[in-house]
C-alpha cells in the first residue's frame, strides 16, 4: 500500500484506529508520492454514510451511541 497515491475505502467499521492504521500503513516508509488521495464511497442515508460521517469528525462510533441512549440506563 505504500506505493499507491489513490486510494479508494469503498467499506469502513466501526473502528477509528482501524481507519487511521490504514492511512498509517499508506503513508508508510516506502511513500514515494508527495500527495496521497483518500476516495470514501457511500450511498446517503446508509450505515457506511453514518460510519464516514463519525469517522470524519475523529470520533468512535461506539462512544457516540451509547453518549446518545445513556438516559436509558440512568
Amino acid at each position: 500500500l505504500d506505493k499507491a497515491h489513490i486510494n479508494v475505502f469503498y467499506s469502513l467499521d466501526f473502528s477509528l484506529s482501524n481507519l487511521l492504521q490504514a492511512k498509517d500503513r499508506i503513508m508508510g516508509r516506502g511513500q514515494e508520492s508527495p500527495v496521497v488521495t483518500n476516495y470514501f464511497l457511500a450511498c446517503i442515508n446508509t450505515v457506511d454514510h453514518k460510519i464516514m460521517d463519525t469517522l470524519k469528525n475523529n470520533e468512535d462510533l461506539a462512544t457516540q451511541i451509547a453518549d446518545k441512549w445513556r438516559w436509558l440506563m440512568e
